[in-house]
């Protein structure tokens, strides 16, 4: 898969540190249940690592370069 969107090993090693990150966060800053905090967590960070991959993949592809 990341051969297809032309991403570098280092790309998928941010994309786990994002989600890393970003995850136990939202969890922690969730007001709710246990499982809503949880599921709140998962959605963001999926959404997190969407956003991500489509900026990097735009970087790639149209940014300049060095």
């Amino acid at each position: 898969m990341f051969s297809q969107l032309e991403l570098a090993r280092r790309d998928g090693r941010n994309l786990l540190l994002v989600l890393a990150i970003m995850i136990p966060v939202l969890f922690f800053v969730a007001d709710g249940a246990l499982e809503a905090r949880v599921v709140a967590a998962v959605l963001g960070g999926v959404l997190t690592a969407v956003t991500f991959l489509a900026v990097t993949v735009a970087i790639n592809r149209f940014g300049p370069d060095y």
